[in-house]
């Protein structure tokens, strides 16, 4: 693998949208949400992780990421997002507030 780790920021219970400009303020990309989703899946009331990591987990990648075809060359970006989710009375599941959001990137 090429480049080096450069971030890994976990936030717990981020809820809203963009970090302020405070010091405690979490960087990631901006319009992520509209890069490639890698994978999706639904951690429900089953799983033993639900308590801790329940709900839709998206995995976004940037282009270069994609491009590199799972080598994670220099530039590439993912991102980590879990969003609540709560099962409706008719059986849909519904997304909820954002709850965390990891970003791993790789610079040379």
């Amino acid at each position: 693998m090429s480049g080096r780790v450069v971030a890994l920021a976990l936030v717990g219970l981020l809820v809203g949208g963009a970090p302020t400009g405070s010091p405690d303020a979490v960087y990631y990309p901006a319009g992520y949400r509209q890069w490639q989703v890698v994978r999706f899946r639904l951690i429900g009331p089953t799983s033993p992780n639900y308590g801790r990591e329940g709900g839709f987990r998206h995995h976004f990648a940037n282009a270069r990421a994609i491009s590199s075809r799972a080598m994670f060359r220099d530039g590439s970006t993912i991102v980590d997002e879990r969003v609540h989710a709560t099962l409706g009375e008719d059986g849909i599941w519904q997304a909820g507030e954002l709850g965390h959001v990891a970003t791993r990137g790789l610079e040379g």
